[in-house]
């Protein structure tokens, strides 16, 4: 029996001795990590700032006490502005002058073509003239009749109210109605109504995309601002 108790003795000491040595192998290998006291880590800013988008700058307006429609009326003060409207035609539209280029080629003499008509808004003076490169090709060789040509027209004949134009009418008269997330063209409009009962749909710019006046419905069309 004693003997049996030595031979346990012995191999439990071989194992305490076994993993005494494991220890000190893990030891040497993986040895503890140390920090430099006088090492010091860089504070990085990864904040990025928010870009500011023409939305935000229309709330600022609106927050400072100034009309809703300011911000869309300095816009057009400063860029050009190109759309259409129900008839078809397409305009071109800077502070003082008004550009139509006619869908339909009109003769106004059977020696005269004509398809472009630039409006000066100050004089009330327009120039009709034939563009061929303004909508089709075919154009061309109606043009050529009078190439560099022009003759005056009639203002009020192809006078059409430009989309600033309705806003600086309305911008101090009474709103009685807003409804916002009106889906309009695509996009997410504001209907605004007047006390008159004109009703316009604006775009997150504050322009006009529909205006129903009576029984006047005007539309705009893929209206950019550059």
């Amino acid at each position: 029996m004693n003997a049996i108790k030595q031979v346990i003795c012995a191999i439990m000491l071989i194992l305490l001795v076994g993993l005494v040595g494991c220890t000190g192998v893990i030891n040497d290998t993986v040895p503890a990590a140390t920090i430099d006291g006088d090492a010091q880590l860089e504070s990085v800013d990864v904040t990025e700032t928010a870009p500011v988008v023409e939305e935000d700058v229309q709330k600022e307006t609106i927050a400072k006490g100034e009309h809703m429609f300011d911000y869309a009326i300095e816009l057009f003060k400063t860029k050009t502005a190109s759309y259409e409207d129900n008839t078809g035609n397409s305009y071109e539209l800077t502070t003082d002058t008004l550009t139509v280029w006619i869908e339909d080629t009109t003769f106004l003499r059977q020696d005269f073509a004509m398809n472009t008509v630039v409006m000066d808004l100050e004089s009330k003076t327009a120039v009709g003239s034939c563009d061929a490169k303004a909508i089709r090709l075919y154009v061309e060789d109606l043009c050529a009749r009078n190439s560099g040509e022009n003759t005056e027209l009639e203002f009020d004949e192809y006078f059409v109210k430009t989309p600033v134009m309705w806003l600086e009418e309305y911008r101090d008269h009474t709103i009685t109605r807003t409804q916002k997330e009106v889906i309009y063209q695509g996009s997410v409009t504001t209907l605004i109504e007047f006390e008159d009962g004109t009703q316009m749909w604006l775009n997150y710019k504050g322009i006009p995309l529909k205006v129903l006046q009576g029984e006047n419905l005007v539309n705009f069309f893929g209206v950019q601002l550059a």
